[in-house]
């Protein structure tokens, strides 16, 4: 036991608006006896990672479990269709438009000048 703790992970980290912890992209939240605990945000804690793989946080001297937090997602399961968006026609201005008359000016040259013509 005590050398799962010895060989150790430690990693700095603070907590959030939503009384989380982001540690190797997932969210997670400091329980004592099975109560979930609230802190400040920004509150400066350290993340313990054992050698058997439990995760711990360390906040003002005490130690607490850390349970994974589920987020949202961002669609839902159960409905079978997904919409998806209108494709976005790409804008090309015509050749008159003002940016494009001196390249417009140069196709016209360069047509007269070597006769081919679009």
């Amino acid at each position: 036991m005590l050398l799962n703790y010895t060989l150790a992970v430690l990693s700095p980290r603070k907590i959030d608006n939503g009384n989380a912890i982001k540690f190797n992209k997932e969210y997670y939240q400091p329980f004592l006896n099975n109560e979930l605990k609230c802190f400040l945000p920004k509150t400066e804690c350290l993340v313990i990672k054992a050698f058997n793989g439990d995760l711990l946080v360390a906040i003002d001297e005490k130690v607490y479990e850390l349970r994974k937090l589920h987020r949202n997602t961002s669609t839902s399961k159960e409905f079978d269709e997904i919409i998806q968006g209108k494709e976005k026609k790409k804008y090309i201005p015509p050749m008159t438009h003002p940016w494009k008359i001196e390249s417009f000016k140069k196709q016209v040259k360069k047509a007269h000048t070597s006769h081919v013509y679009a």
